[in-house]
């Protein structure tokens, strides 16, 4: 039952904001037992632990919590385990483990986020949209004063969720106490409420737009025709709460 091939595929992304998020797909078929296994530094002791999260400190008050989305299929398992610096040298070190026997292809994400200890947070992370690696999954990223909706697309073509149409591989929205972000890599356009906020005749490398520095692009025509009044006008929310994806 185990014996069919499965192809390790990782996004990772690293935000201006200091917060790192991974996702791993698991390609293939058949059913699998999947490890997501994460190592933390030896200095770090567990601080707090909660459903989706849980958090570690070090004695000189730095902070990392480990945040995941909540459902049946993952299991979450935390330990001890030998780390080593350098040979024949041994340390323990805490381990996060998430365990799953599910068939392929399918996904998991987990969003590291480094702070101070002290620091007020209530993080969480959603999984809105499910492609299971191989359409479209959307993600939400909540904390204080701090929001992040990524839209990953695995196949060529356009997609919908929500008021957002695109055919970018990647959108992200970001919108935190210092403004609002927004990058789609690898789009020929992007439609937001039915109004479109950019167009080019081929796929751009990159669009990025800013609240504080305003638009800019692999395709600079696409810089300075775009729409951005649209992006000024949102919220926290790139998409309803309850939104419906239309293929």
């Amino acid at each position: 039952v185990y014996k069919r091939q499965v192809i390790h595929r990782r996004w990772a992304l690293l935000l201006d904001s200091g917060l790192i998020f991974i996702r791993d797909i698991a390609a293939g078929s058949g059913r699998h037992r999947l490890e997501q296994i994460w190592r933390i530094g030896p200095d770090f002791r567990i601080q707090a632990l909660a459903p989706g999260v849980v958090s570690f400190a070090t004695e000189d008050g730095d902070q990392l919590d480990c945040v995941s989305p909540q459902g049946p299929v993952w299991a979450r398992e935390i330990f001890e385990s030998d780390w080593s610096p350098r040979y024949g040298a041994r340390q323990s070190a805490p381990v996060v483990q998430f365990v799953a026997e599910t068939e392929a292809p399918c996904e998991r994400a987990l969003a590291l986020r480094p702070g101070r200890v002290g620091a007020a947070r209530q993080a969480a992370l959603e999984l809105l949209e499910d492609g299971r690696g191989e359409d479209l999954s959307v993600y939400r990223f909540d904390d204080e004063g701090f929001n992040l909706t990524l839209c990953f697309h695995d196949k060529a073509g356009a997609w919908s969720f929500g008021q957002v149409k695109s055919d970018a591989r990647l959108l992200a929205w970001e919108h935190g106490k210092t403004g609002s972000r927004l990058l789609a890599a690898s789009a020929s356009f992007l439609e937001i409420g039915g109004e479109r906020v950019f167009q080019d005749a081929a796929a751009i490398e990159r669009f990025e737009w800013d609240a504080r520095t305003g638009a800019d692009a692999t395709a600079a025509g696409a810089a300075k025709t775009a729409k951005t009044s649209i992006l000024e006008e949102l919220g926290p929310e790139l998409t309803p709460a309850h939104s419906e994806r239309h293929a």
